[in-house]
């Protein structure tokens, strides 16, 4: 198999889109993963979120959200003006949509864990 290019590389690493089903919604969304950029933000606002208040945790949920929901081409359903609606959604239902979001992008507590048990061992 031949190794990949700059151009091949760049293409395969686009973000990419799954269907997660959300229990607490009782249906599926398609989420999408960070790009690194992104993934930067984040680990902004949850440097800056240490000593937040339970309120600014909970934006950073719905912000997240704005980030990862998209629909089954790949477009945000969610915009940042929208955090103050998805933050009237089902408590829970913004933790699992969060959390779906947080795993696809690597983002979690047992990501690595996930992914060292996932992993094929590397070629010799």
């Amino acid at each position: 198999m031949p190794l990949l290019n700059k151009s091949s590389i760049l293409t395969a690493s686009k973000k990419r889109i799954k269907s997660v089903r959300i229990e607490e919604l009782e249906e599926s969304i398609y989420i999408r993963q960070l790009s690194g950029g992104e993934r930067v933000e984040l680990a902004k606002l949850w440097k800056s979120a240490e000593n937040a208040s339970p309120e600014d945790a909970f934006k950073m949920q719905c912000t997240v959200i704005t980030m990862v929901v998209v629909d089954e081409n790949g477009d945000p359903v969610f915009s940042r003006s929208d955090i103050e609606t998805i933050s009237a959604m089902n408590a829970k239902a913004i933790d699992q949509i969060a959390m779906e979001g947080l795993r696809a992008s690597g983002l979690w507590a047992g990501a690595v864990e996930e992914a060292a048990k996932n992993s094929s061992p590397s070629p010799s």
